[in-house]
């Protein structure tokens, strides 16, 4: 790519095209507009672009920032936005308006100022009902999230105020902890009983438990610079020479979710199974493989761990979660593109499995199809600004034009209900699969060590108040 120089002065070092894009892909579409629109002190006016004229007034302010003088000076050369846009109206023509909608009038790759009639030809498309649709959508999503950790404590607060009943009570139930409380449709939930034990537990790990956002960050500290590249698949085991004995550990991973958010199809690509994407498999065969750890300096120094770890399937048409007795990791796989399957796995999924989880099980929440979510945010932007919407294949409008899940929204998710770790992958593109039984094995890992902290500072304070 060519290269656009630009100096302010002689200690001013020249930004190649490609190191501006990855700058300018940080900014949101006002704070461009903001930088490559200001033109002097009285107007901000864009009259014409800033490469076609002789004389450019800045604000003394922006001067001093030399790399603020040359994003406002180069925000808008079509030597920079000419790849791009090019790209981004192939993919939304290919994967977006020719599919969902039918679209004849497909967007047309400009001939200059390419981000300019990009944006003009994307506001021709919709309408500004749009907006306001997804404002509206946004802002219920806020809440529900919100109203999580609110609804945990409800259910917490109607065990403190029944206990005294069920104490009076002569009948033979259950105790309190494995009775059902109906609540207020409003409320996250809705319509399902849910058991204040469960809600506590995931209070708990939620206020006390240790959260990694990106486990395949977390392990690059474990990773070994001699290693051989054939160890560095997706498959295969990084074995890390660092000497010492080695524990064997059994690590037992289940994946549950809705079904068709892509678990299996997932499972498939990390055993390397074969299959065919044109149809939906239906469970994988229990698999297992073995992977080496290095432990942390702050438990034994110089050693290593032995994970047998095992994978197991479990279909979402199953209706008992008995197998998850013995699970050591838990996995809550949702769609990206599907907010109602990261919704269903505290709504529904979270409360039945908890029945038979253990109570020290590492629970990882991971959004799956990622490679899907640029996808659903341009439906969500073209669906009701299009006349073909009820032609296309999926007859669910709130479900299938709705936005897709942010990594903020999955993120938050995560946390409020208890998670360990929050990942995106994607099976198909083979994103994020990079090490990952030993992601599995360091968080288990990290889980377990967190906790037992927890536990020697319970111990240590109840011995210094004997």
């Amino acid at each position: 790519m060519k290269e656009f120089k630009f100096f302010w002065d002689e200690s001013c070092q020249p930004l190649n095209t490609d190191i501006l894009l990855q700058i300018l892909h940080y900014l949101n579409l006002r704070e461009i507009n903001m930088l490559a629109g200001f033109r002097g002190w009285q107007s901000t006016e864009i009259l014409f672009e800033f490469y076609w004229c002789e004389m450019i007034q800045i604000e003394h302010t922006f001067c001093k920032s030399k790399l603020g003088a040359q994003l406002i000076t180069c925000a808008w050369h079509d030597i920079f936005w000419k790849e791009p846009i090019t790209k981004k109206i192939k993919f939304i023509n290919e994967q977006v308006l020719s599919i969902y909608f039918q679209h004849e009038d497909l967007l047309e790759i400009p001939q200059k100022n390419f981000r300019r009639d990009f944006i003009s030809q994307i506001w021709q498309h919709i309408v500004p009902s749009v907006f306001e649709n997804i404002t509206r959508q946004r802002i219920e999503r806020a809440k529900y999230l919100e109203s999580i950790p609110d609804y945990l404590l409800q259910i917490m607060n109607d065990k403190s105020q029944k206990k005294s009943k069920q104490q009076k009570s002569s009948t033979n139930d259950h105790s309190l902890n494995e009775k059902v409380i109906d609540h207020d449709k409003n409320h996250v939930g809705a319509g399902l009983k849910h058991t204040p034990s469960i809600a506590s537990l995931m209070y708990h790990k939620s206020q006390q438990g240790m959260f990694i956002e990106n486990t395949e960050q977390e392990i690059a500290r474990f990773s070994c610079h001699n290693h051989n590249n054939s160890e560095m698949g997706v498959h295969g085991p990084l074995r890390l020479s660092t000497g010492g004995v080695s524990n064997s550990k059994t690590l037992k991973w289940y994946m549950v979710g809705k079904s068709q958010v892509g678990k299996t199809c997932l499972m498939c690509q990390l055993t390397n199974t074969n299959f065919d994407w044109n149809d939906v498999p239906e469970t994988l065969n229990n698999y297992s493989t073995t992977c080496f750890i290095p432990r942390t300096d702050m438990i034994t120094q110089h050693s290593v761990e032995d994970y047998d770890i095992e994978y197991f399937d479990i279909s979402s048409k199953e209706s008992h979660f008995e197998s998850l007795s013995n699970a050591t990791v838990c996995t809550l796989a949702f769609a990206v593109d599907d907010w109602s399957s990261m919704t269903y796995l505290f709504d529904h999924l979270l409360w039945e499995i908890y029945q038979f989880l253990p109570q020290h099980a590492t629970i990882q929440v991971l959004g799956l199809k990622k490679e899907n979510r640029e996808i659903q945010r341009w439906k969500s932007l073209f669906a009701l600004s299009s006349n073909d919407v009820s032609s296309s294949p999926c007859n669910n409008m709130e479900t299938e034009f709705a936005e897709p899940v942010s990594y903020e929204e999955a993120l938050k998710f995560s946390q409020y209900i208890g998670a360990s770790a929050y990942d995106e992958v994607s099976a198909r593109k083979c994103i994020g699969l990079q090490h990952w039984n030993h992601r599995l094995a360091c968080l288990r890992h990290f889980d377990q060590f967190h906790w037992k902290k927890i536990s020697q500072v319970k111990k240590n304070k109840l011995c210094s108040k004997q």
